[in-house]
């Protein structure tokens, strides 16, 4: 789909009227399409407190609309500091999710929207899994999560869970442009549980922070629909073509980066995000035993090849898997597990004892430790993965903790190997080559800065 990018092309605030009409030599004219583009100015939230994040001159008070109507008009004093509690707001909503949007008010600005943020009233839900450090790898539901569950379709190979109408996973939507599709997520609060030798016990998530505990935010982001392609030199999310191989982990840093500003190769961070959705939607560390994804000889028609990307297009839930390979997709993100493994980003891997250096900030991916600070945990022996570990100055850097005395069927049930300081690149996952008990969702694998294969991938992410 062509993509032409409009950001730029105004100036001042306001609706602007657009008209676009196509032309082909050898085709009829098409009719002309008017659109409009809204133009404000940009607001974030966090905590149920709105802060202006780009703004134009001029502006000495706001309209605040809350589900488009018009609730109050506040005075703006153009100061970086300038904040708008909605909380004052709160007692006059019903409990639950709100749109909120700012209108820019001063001489001569024409009327105008700045983006829409979501302000949640009364006590958002709060959806969570313990057990994380124990040897059952089920996982007992807490909070609001209780008495929610899935089933999975073995003939269809679609996952109904009750999962998809709650928040986060509601929240996020399919988007594209010109690298591909993406899943969006919402900005969403992690609450973390950990023991003393900062093991991860438990974890909840929700939209706002929620009770006790300690919470942590993530960002908005992207993460790629399809396992990386490459095409004229860039890393693409996109279907019904052949994944690409055979490139170290630096090689799809450096593809990925040339879309341009905000593109960079799968990192640590967003996986851990995407693993942790995972526990807690399926309640169970042994991930097989919902979906292996592409692994040898699985689905009807067996075999040990690469599937192409869009395998699981045709599916009507937004998890499942395709029951010719086994191929799977986890809420619409493809190969989540399985098929190829798949290069993790910012994180320079060091030996036994040692400790892992990391750091969230795609400036500094690379393959050497600058730019990055160390976990507060050591590497553990290369064995099977009894726990991952919690560093809450490096949050969402969670690397294998604790191995020793698990088991295919016990704990995470996969193994954290090639613990050596001289292999600093880290893949994990599963792939179409192998039916290894030890690979799966939370398989960690290091090796060298030069290492590639036919089985090892990589991903497109967007901030």
């Amino acid at each position: 789909m062509a993509i032409y990018d409009i950001s730029g092309k105004f100036s001042g605030y306001g609706r602007h009227q657009i008209d676009a009409q196509s032309f082909a030599d050898g085709f009829v004219d098409s009719d002309v399409k008017t659109v409009y583009y809204d133009i404000g100015a940009t607001i974030q939230i966090r905590g149920g407190v709105i802060s202006i994040v780009n703004i134009i001159s001029g502006v000495t008070s706001f309209g605040v609309y809350i589900d488009d109507t018009l609730v109050d008009t506040v005075s703006y004093n153009n100061s970086s500091s300038w904040r708008l509690n909605l909380s004052q707001y709160a007692d006059d909503l019903e409990d639950g999710r709100h749109i909120v949007t700012l209108c820019a008010i001063g001489t001569g600005i024409a009327d105008n929207r700045s983006n829409p943020v979501v302000y949640y009233v009364g006590a958002s839900p709060v959806y969570g899994v313990s057990g994380l450090h124990q040897s059952d790898p089920v996982l007992t539901r807490t909070d609001d999560a209780v008495g929610m569950n899935f089933v999975i379709n073995d003939v269809t190979g679609e996952i109904a869970s009750d999962f998809n109408d709650v928040f986060p996973w509601n929240a996020t939507e399919v988007v594209e442009d010109n690298a591909g599709k993406f899943v969006s997520f919402p900005e969403m609060y992690f609450r973390i549980g950990v023991d003393e030798n900062h093991l991860l016990t438990d974890v909840a998530v929700s939209m706002q922070p929620n009770g006790e505990g300690t919470w942590f935010r993530v960002a908005p982001f992207s993460y790629g629909c399809y396992g990386g392609s490459v095409s004229n030199g860039t890393l693409k999310s996109v279907s019904g073509v052949s994944r690409q191989a055979r490139t170290t982990r630096a090689g799809f840093r450096s593809y990925a980066a040339a879309n341009g500003t905000g593109y960079y190769q799968l990192d640590l961070y967003h996986r851990t995000v995407v693993m942790l959705l995972w526990f807690i939607e399926f309640a169970t560390k042994k991930s097989d035993s919902i979906m292996t994804g592409r692994i040898a000889y699985s689905g009807t028609q067996g075999g040990s090849s690469v599937c192409q990307t869009g395998g699981t297009d045709n599916l009507g839930t937004p998890s499942g898997f395709e029951t010719a390979y086994g191929q799977m997709r986890y809420h619409y993100i493809e190969d989540f597990i399985g098929n190829m493994q798949e290069f993790v980003d910012g994180v320079c891997c060091k030996g036994v004892g040692d400790y892992d250096y990391v750091t969230d900030d795609p400036d500094n991916f690379s393959d050497d430790t600058t730019g990055k600070t160390p976990l507060c945990y050591p590497v553990p022996n290369n064995n099977w993965l009894t726990a991952l570990g919690w560093d809450s100055d490096n949050p969402f850097m969670c690397m294998p903790a604790e191995t020793n005395g698990g088991s295919d069927t016990t704990f995470f049930c996969d193994y954290s190997f090639n613990a050596d300081a001289s292999f600093p690149v880290l893949y994990c996952g599963a792939h179409y080559y192998y039916a290894n008990a030890a690979y799966g969702l939370a398989y960690f694998y290091r090796n060298s800065a030069g290492s590639s294969n036919g089985y090892l991938g990589g991903r497109l992410l967007k901030s």
